[in-house]
């Protein structure tokens, strides 16, 4: 520690660099030679930290050329930077001058000077490139990103050096002319003015350089400058070691990698390429989900080799090439040779995919698929992998990207999920059917919404006489619905109140999506949005409740269509038929969520295929929507809670078709052909007649039932099914329960779920608190720390509940059946 008189006499203690600076206004005077002394020191740090980010960048910008880099010789270079550095500093500062500036000696300022031209060039470097290295490298993005990174990279280079050499610049000034304290804060003032004007000249260039900034990086335009400002200040600050400008305290989980710090990848999922502890993980990295499908499932499992689908087997005339480079290829809408009206992967849903049906053969004995149970002669697939390909097929089967969950399945490296965009799907044949658009809607990072808006359509002259039904309708016997994977639910409503679509009360209309993305437009004009749709603004909704005119807010409307899943195909029972007007309004009421640091939108494409003679005049279709049970779970933290309730269908009832659906802690849902046990509020599952099973609740089963069955006897038990589920509040991964920090609230004060209002478990502080079930916190986090006093305890977790937002839950039994 150095004592420093100040003018009035009193001495002032200044502590060494490695604790606290001395204040901007005792900083100096300074002997002569020593302010030459500070501008060397300054000069080297600023020359070497700016020479090796250049190498650092060049290196990088290489890969994101699809080029290699001499990571040998690049390594040569930066260590002669960092000596010439040093060899600068030795030959132009005394020990005596070093010690004046307010360093313990000279070992302190090159140890400084090193942390200058090292640590703050990766932290940098974890800032500019983030997309690249929070996935592994820079193969791993795509070309956009790569072009975004290399600009915003450039661009941010530039900030620093300006900002770098200003900070320098004055402070220089004040070391050799020692200014009064006032005028040291008005120098300092005009920098930080000059610097903040280039930032906003440097923002806007990597906005009009990158438009979809935010959502490549992750993070917002602020954010990006909060992580990448402070490497400026820092190497100045260790080489002028006053208070104006010095280094923020490391933080780890704040997206910058910082001294002390392995990695830091500023998220908090635990098993991807870095830990919460900002260490590194030596899991395995793939550059996408489908690579990782490729090595885990196909070649692990044999499936590459002559004997199964590759070279040999392929020369030998076979149309499914399973070898990397190949495999995509022969999977994706692809039809199966042994089953031509089943594609081998069909995008969005694993029930019709003939890869998934045959690795589900072997690994849970289902029966009755097409051709042999896979793989052949080698052990089955875990019930990990079988769900890793359901999960991936369900996110609409991309060849690039990262679909969350997949990772942590096949035992690798969790890298950050991309939100996906589904193939759209091709209109219907003109006079076979057609086909309804739900316009695109924005669906920010890390987001929830459940939103209703209206469209207009209008098919008199696509649809011909033979399929028109009686007052202005069709009538249609099958439906594809395929949706971006982000959906938690779309619902398709017909209005049918007396507003017309110019009614203000549906708001103002606009182009979405398109070139024309923005302009007013006429809902009533198909092109008058060109290559985009025309519809009313998203509105944030539950089941559309209060949304539009006075007559729909009251229930104007009904639900006609639907689907929970990606990719949706319904084809009613022989004979079976739906009737929808020619004309008229739809509500689209769509919830989805984006679990994603990056930005997505949600759009969905509906086909109607008109009814055709002799299944037209026959049965109209009737649908299962029971939510009389919705909300019966009541499930304690860290406990697991099977809730159980019957529906009688109707008389004559001809089932064809049985589905469900749940929210994110609902394990299984099953479905029984007769009665449940117990009485009211006590009932279980019976003792045999299980007809359904489905055990991923954002891909539920959809369950034909062909030929359907039929419920004709006039007593109500033996027309009387069983439908449970079984939910888990965190009992298997105590890091699952529903917390109340975690848990948004209800929309529009929907009455049901939210926030508990007092939680009652630890997730965090004494290890025998955390996840036990049998103790109650009562909102207290000290209740849960380690030792008394300790600070560490954490009381968030709730129970379990029913309600509309993903961390809440549900309970519907859904179907469709007809009365002859």
């Amino acid at each position: 520690m150095l004592s420093l008189a100040i003018g009035w006499g009193q001495p002032l203690a200044v502590y060494a660099h490695t604790s606290n600076p001395p204040d901007i206004v005792f900083w100096g005077p300074f002997d002569a030679g020593t302010p030459e002394c500070q501008r060397a020191l300054g000069d080297a740090a600023q020359r070497c930290f700016e020479r090796v980010l250049q190498l650092q960048r060049r290196c990088m910008d290489a890969q994101l050329a699809g080029q290699t880099c001499d990571t040998t010789a690049r390594d040569s270079q930066i260590a002669d930077a960092q000596r010439a550095s040093v060899t600068a500093l030795n030959t132009t500062c005394s020990e005596m001058q070093i010690e004046q500036l307010h360093f313990t000696n000279l070992n302190e300022a090159q140890a400084d000077l090193a942390r200058a031209c090292g640590d703050q060039v990766d932290a940098a470097m974890s800032v500019l490139y983030a997309p690249a290295l929070s996935t592994g490298g820079a193969a791993s993005s795509d070309s956009s990103t790569r072009q975004c990174m290399g600009q915003t990279a450039a661009l941010g280079q530039k900030l620093l050096r300006f900002a770098t050499r200003l900070q320098r610049n004055v402070l220089d000034r004040i070391a050799l002319r020692n200014p009064d304290p006032q005028q040291r804060q008005t120098l300092l003032a005009q920098t930080k003015a000059r610097i903040a004007a280039a930032q906003t000249r440097i923002v806007a260039l990597i906005e009009q350089a990158c438009p979809g900034f935010s959502s490549t990086y992750g993070r917002d335009m602020p954010h990006f400058l909060a992580g990448l400002e402070p490497r400026a200040d820092c190497v100045v600050g260790l080489s002028y070691v006053q208070s104006a400008t010095t280094c923020p305290t490391p933080v780890c989980g704040n997206g910058v990698k910082e001294t002390g710090e392995q990695c830091d990848d500023g998220n908090s999922v635990d098993d991807d390429l870095c830990h919460n502890n900002c260490t590194k993980n030596n899991c395995s990295v793939f550059p996408s989900t489908f690579a990782l499908i490729q090595a885990a499932i196909f070649e692990n499992h044999g499936c590459t080799n002559d004997l199964c689908h590759g070279a040999k087997y392929v020369e030998a005339g076979s149309k499914l090439d399973l070898r990397a480079g190949a495999s995509y290829a022969s999977l994706i809408s692809v039809p199966s040779t042994i089953d031509p009206s089943m594609n081998r992967v069909e995008p969005g849903d694993s029930s019709r995919s003939l890869l998934w049906l045959k690795l589900a053969a072997a690994t849970l004995g289902q029966k009755g698929v097409p051709g042999s149970p896979m793989p052949l002669g080698v052990a089955a697939l875990s019930s990990n992998e079988l769900q890793a390909v359901q999960l991936w097929i369900h996110a609409a089967a991309p060849e690039t990207g990262t679909v969350g969950g997949v990772a942590e399945l096949l035992d690798a490296c969790a890298l950050p999920a991309d939100p996906i965009e589904i193939q759209p799907l091709a209109p219907p044949a003109a006079g076979t059917g057609v086909q309804m658009h739900m316009p695109p809607w924005d669906l920010p990072a890390n987001s929830e919404n459940e939103v209703c808006f209206v469209t207009y359509y209008d098919f008199t002259n696509q649809v011909p006489a033979e399929f028109q039904g009686p007052n202005g309708t069709f009538r249609f016997h099958r439906q594809d619905i395929v949706q971006d994977p982000q959906s938690h639910h779309l619902i398709v409503n017909l209005y049918n109140g007396a507003a017309s679509i110019d009614d203000p009360s549906w708001g103002p209309f606009t182009c979405k999506g398109g070139s024309l993305a923005g302009q007013s437009c006429d809902p009533k004009v198909a092109t008058s949005c060109g290559d985009g749709i025309c519809g009313s603004e998203p509105t944030r909704s539950v089941a559309c409740i209060g949304f539009g005119p006075p007559d729909a807010q009251l229930g104007g409307f009904s639900g006609f269509t639907g689907t929970q899943q990606t990719s949706y195909e319904q084809t009613f029972a022989t004979g079976v038929y739906e009737e929808v007007p020619m004309k008229g309004i739809i509500i689209w009421n769509s919830h989805a969520f984006n679990l994603t640091n990056k930005d997505a939108k949600q759009e969905g494409w509906l086909n109607f295929y008109f009814a055709k003679k002799p299944d037209d005049q026959q049965h109209p279709v009737s649908g299962i929507f029971d939510i009389a049970h919705i909300f019966d779970m009541q499930v304690p933290a860290f406990q697991t809670e099977q809730v159980c309730a019957p529906y009688v269908l109707e008389q004559g009832a001809h089932l064809f078709q049985l589905s469900s659906h749940m929210h994110k802690r609902g394990k299984s849902f099953t479905i029984y052909g007769a009665p449940c046990k117990g009485g009211v509020g006590n009932w279980s599952p019976p003792d045999g007649d299980l007809m359904y099973t489905s055990n991923i609740y954002n891909d539920p089963i959809q369950l034909k039932i062909d030929p359907p069955l039929v419920f004709d006897k006039a007593d109500d038990a033996t027309r009387t099914l069983c439908y449970c589920a079984l939910y888990d509040n965190g009992s298997t991964n105590p890091a699952a329960v529903k917390m109340q920090s975690t848990s948004p609230p209800t929309p529009l004060g929907f009455p049901f779920g939210g926030p508990c209002t007092t939680a009652n478990g630890c997730t965090a502080g004494n290890p025998t608190l955390v996840g036990n079930p049998n103790f109650n916190c009562r909102g207290k986090n000290s209740k849960c720390d380690s030792s008394p006093g300790a600070g560490d305890g954490v009381c968030d977790a709730c129970l379990l509940t029913g309600g509309v937002t993903t961390e809440d839950e549900m309970f519907i039994l859904l179907g469709s059946y007809y009365l002859p």
